[in-house]
C-alpha cells in the first residue's frame, strides 16, 4: 500500500482495564488510553478525526466492551484497529484467552470476556483490513484463533488481510514497570508513532514497526511481542513515518473515492480523548472548531491533574468526555438537577480548581457558553465555598506562590494540629506521603506555613519556576523593595475572619479574611449529632469557604453556636449559628 489508510473510512476502538476490584491495579493503561487516541488523531501520523477514535477507560461489563467493537466494526470499510491494554486471563480448560474487566476474578473466569467474542465481532466487520493489538499477559494466544477454518477460506477471498500484535508469548506475562509512565510493549510503540523510524521511508508499514519494536525490547531485556498475520498484512502501510518527514518531503494523505453512506445505528456520536492536535497537512479548521478542540483539550487536562494533583482518577468523568465530547459534557453536568459525584470529589479535597465549573468559566472559553451556563457554574462553585476567578484575574495571582522552603520544623505550625504532627497540610486528609519540608506559601495577597509532602513541594516548585521566568527582568526592582528577611517572614501570624452563613440546612463557613487557614476543622457540643460533611483539616483560602450539613431531630437540636479550629491559631473561635 502506498498510502496510509483512509482515515475517514476507518475506525479504531482502544480499549484499557486500569483499576480492578480484586485484580492488581495498572495505573499505566489510562495514559496508554490517552496517548495512543492522541499518537492516532494526528495529522503527521495517521489522521483519524476524532469521532472515528472510541476511547473505552475500565469497563465494568462485557457489553461495555464488547458494543464499542461491533459498533466500529460496523462503520469501518477500510482500516479497524482494536488495542487492548489491561490484565489478560487463561481459561486453563480450554487454554482460551480472556480479557480482564474491573470487576474479573482470575479464579471465576466467566467474569472476564473471551477474545473468541472480539474475534467474533471483527471477522464480521467489513473493513478490508483489521488489526488487532493487544497489550496483556498470554496475548499470545489470540495468534492462533483469529480464524475458524470456514471463516478462513471466506478471509481469504475477500480481505486483504487481518494482522494480530500481541505483546507477549502465549505462556508469558506482559511487563508494566513501576514508574513508567506507560507498560512497556506499548511504550515502544508509542516511540515508534511519536518519533517514527530513522532509515526507513516516508511510510511505516505493519511489519517494520513490529520489528522495530521486538528488536527494542529484546534489547531492553523486556517480554518479546508476537505477530500473526495473513494475505501479506504485514505489509500494509498504517502511519506516517515522522522521523522521515522532519527531514524529507512531507506524505500527503490518502485520497479515495467516494464511499456510499454507512448505515449507523442511533448512539451519542463518539468522541476520542486525545488532546486535538494540527499539521502541515489538516484541514483548516474554523475559529469556533479550534476552541471548541481547545475546551476538550482543557477537558482531558482536567482529568490528569485531578489523577496526579489530587490523587482523584475521574474515570466515569473519562468515560463520558469519551462518548459525548467536551463540550457536550460540560454542558450536561451543568443542567444536571444536582452535583456530580466528581464535583463532591473535588470538593473534598479542596481542588474545585479542577471543576468542569472552573474550566468553563475560563475567558477564553467565555463564547462556548451562554450567560446562563456561566452564571450556573458561577453559582455552583460559590455554594461550595469556592469564589472563581474573576475576568481580571490573572491565572499567576490565583494559583500559589512558593515563597520559602525549609526542612520540615513542627515550630512552624504552632497550633495546627496536622502540620505539627508531620502530615502533609497542603494537601489535607487525602494525603498519606511523608512530609519532608515547611514552606511559606503565598495565595490572593496571603502568606501561610505549610507541611508538605515530596509531591506538594514539586507541585509549588515547578509553578515558581514559570512564574518567576516571564517576569524576573521586568520585576527587579519592585521584587527588591518587597523582598523581607526570613526571620521577619517566621514572625508573620495568618489574618484569618470567619463568618457563618444558612441556607436551609446547609451551612457556609467563609474565610473574610486575608490569610489562608490550614487545618480547619469544625466541631463544638452537639455538632457531630447533628451534622454531616463536617470540615477536617482542610485548607480554606482568602474569600473561600467551606460547606456542610446540620439537620436537627426530636433527639438532637442544631445547636446554637459551633468551634472553629485551624493551623496558627492557638484557641479555636466561637461562631453563632445563624437562625433560618
Amino acid at each position: 500500500m502506498s498510502m496510509v489508510p483512509d482515515p475517514h473510512r476507518s475506525r479504531a476502538v482502544l480499549i484499557g482495564t486500569a483499576r480492578y476490584d480484586s485484580l492488581p491495579a495498572l495505573t499505566s493503561v489510562e495514559d496508554n488510553l490517552l496517548s495512543l487516541a492522541e499518537a492516532l488523531t494526528a495529522s503527521e501520523i495517521w489522521g483519524l478525526p476524532s469521532e472515528h477514535v472510541t476511547v473505552v477507560p475500565d469497563p465494568a461489563t462485557s457489553m461495555d466492551m464488547l458494543d464499542p467493537i461491533a459498533h466500529a466494526a460496523d462503520e469501518a470499510t477500510d482500516t479497524m484497529v482494536l488495542y487492548y491494554a489491561g490484565h489478560g486471563l487463561i481459561d486453563h480448560r480450554r487454554g482460551e484467552l480472556h480479557l480482564a474487566l474491573v470487576g474479573s476474578d482470575s479464579q471465576r473466569i466467566y467474569t472476564a470476556v473471551s477474545y473468541a467474542h472480539i474475534r467474533d465481532a471483527l471477522l464480521g466487520s467489513r473493513a478490508t483490513r483489521r488489526i488487532v493489538i493487544l497489550d496483556c499477559c498470554y496475548s499470545g494466544r489470540a495468534l492462533g484463533t483469529m480464524a475458524d477454518p470456514i471463516t478462513a477460506a471466506v478471509d481469504e477471498a475477500s480481505t486483504e488481510g487481518t494482522y494480530v500484535l500481541a505483546a507477549t508469548a502465549e505462556n508469558q506475562k506482559a511487563l508494566a514497570p513501576v514508574g513508567e509512565p506507560h507498560t512497556a510493549f506499548t511504550a515502544e510503540l508509542l516511540r515508534v508513532f511519536q518519533e517514527g523510524i530513522h532509515g526507513h521511508g516516508a511510510l511505516l508499514d505493519l511489519d517494520t514497526i513490529y520489528n522495530h519494536v521486538r528488536a527494542v525490547m529484546r534489547g531492553k531485556g523486556r517480554p518479546l511481542p508476537q505477530k500473526r498475520d495473513r494475505n501479506t498484512a504485514g505489509q500494509l502501510t498504517l502511519i506516517r513515518n515522522r522521523a522521515y518527514v522532519s527531514s524529507g518531503e512531507p506524505v500527503p494523505p490518502r485520497q479515495s473515492p467516494p464511499a456510499a453512506p454507512v448505515r449507523r445505528t442511533p448512539r451519542p456520536p463518539s468522541t476520542t480523548l486525545a488532546r486535538p492536535r494540527t499539521g502541515p497537512s489538516a484541514p483548516p479548521a474554523t475559529n469556533a472548531q479550534g476552541l471548541e478542540r481547545e475546551f476538550h483539550a482543557a477537558m482531558v487536562e482536567v482529568y490528569k491533574r485531578a489523577k496526579q494533583e489530587a490523587g482523584y482518577p475521574a474515570t466515569y468523568f473519562l468515560k463520558m468526555v469519551s462518548e459525548r465530547g467536551g463540550l457536550a459534557s460540560a454542558r450536561q453536568l451543568l443542567n444536571a438537577p444536582s452535583t456530580s459525584d466528581g464535583f463532591t470529589a473535588l470538593w473534598e479535597r479542596n481542588r474545585l480548581d479542577l471543576s468542569v465549573e472552573s474550566v468553563v468559566l475560563q475567558s477564553r472559553f467565555a463564547s462556548l457558553f451562554t450567560e446562563e451556563e456561566k452564571e450556573q457554574a458561577r453559582a455552583r462553585l460559590e455554594e461550595y465555598g469556592y469564589v472563581p476567578p474573576g475576568p481580571s484575574t490573572t491565572e499567576a495571582v490565583m494559583s500559589s506562590q512558593l515563597l520559602h522552603e525549609h526542612d520540615f520544623d513542627s515550630s512552624y505550625h504552632a497550633g495546627g494540629p496536622r502540620a505539627a504532627q508531620g502530615k502533609c497540610s497542603w494537601h489535607g486528609k487525602t494525603c498519606d506521603e511523608d512530609v519532608i519540608a515547611s514552606v511559606l506559601v503565598h495565595d490572593q495577597g496571603g502568606e501561610t506555613w505549610h507541611a508538605v509532602c515530596q509531591r506538594a513541594l514539586d507541585t509549588l516548585r515547578t509553578r515558581q519556576a514559570a512564574e518567576e521566568a516571564p517576569a524576573r527582568s521586568a520585576n527587579t526592582d519592585e521584587k527588591a523593595n518587597s523582598l523581607v528577611t526570613f526571620q521577619t517572614l517566621e514572625q508573620r501570624r495568618p489574618g484569618v475572619e470567619w463568618t457563618l452563613e444558612r441556607r436551609k440546612d446547609r451551612f457556609i463557613l467563609r474565610n473574610v479574611g486575608p490569610e489562608m487557614a490550614t487545618d480547619v476543622t469544625v466541631g463544638g457540643r452537639g455538632v457531630a449529632e447533628v451534622a454531616s460533611q463536617l470540615p477536617v483539616e482542610t485548607t480554606v483560602r482568602p474569600n473561600a469557604s467551606v460547606s456542610f450539613m446540620m439537620v436537627g431531630s426530636l433527639a438532637h437540636s442544631v445547636p446554637d453556636e459551633i468551634e472553629v479550629t485551624w493551623d496558627g491559631h492557638p484557641g479555636s473561635a466561637i461562631l453563632p449559628v445563624p437562625s433560618q
